[in-house]
């Protein structure tokens, strides 16, 4: 496996499969084969070249793209699948999740743990109001510990 033409590799040949399947007009997947797929498809890319390549960077834009293509794939294919702003911090939070796995590296917990934090509370808490509205106040508190506290020894 050539680690230098991986990322392009995977894309094309993800993309050939997906536009092959285009052309096959195969009743059963037809329906699911739009353009969230496409997304979906450099994200895993992505991923897949961070895991088994060199550049271990390309897992959180693989996660984050991956991510957002399943977001836009489920709004179309899943009625109860929420459309809220919340999901994009939480494929964010998705992305450094990857990142963790990839490197062990457990500074990457925090951001995901906050960037996740944002689709479980505000979709889980719909009702409760001072959630929504003093959330940023939770960001500021953690942003502050991390860079003056104990938080900025985390590696």
């Amino acid at each position: 496996m050539n680690r230098e033409t991986l990322f392009p590799g995977m894309v094309l040949l993800g993309l050939g499969v997906y536009f092959l399947l285009r052309q096959l007009e195969i009743p059963a997947i037809d329906n699911y084969l739009s353009w969230p797929v496409i997304v979906m498809v450099v994200g895993l890319a992505f991923i897949i070249s961070s895991f088994f390549g060199r550049d271990k960077g390309a897992v959180v834009p693989g996660g984050i793209t991956f991510f957002i293509g399943v977001h836009f794939f489920a709004l179309e294919h899943i009625s109860e699948w929420p459309d809220h702003w919340s999901m994009y911090p939480g494929a964010v939070g998705m992305g450094f999740l990857l990142s963790f796995l990839r490197t062990l590296e457990i500074g990457y917990l925090v951001p995901s743990g906050i960037l996740l934090a944002f689709p479980i509370l505000l979709l889980g808490f719909q009702g409760e109001q001072w959630i929504q509205h003093w959330w940023p106040m939770a960001l500021i508190v953690l942003g502050l510990f991390m860079v003056f506290g104990k938080g900025k020894h985390l590696k």
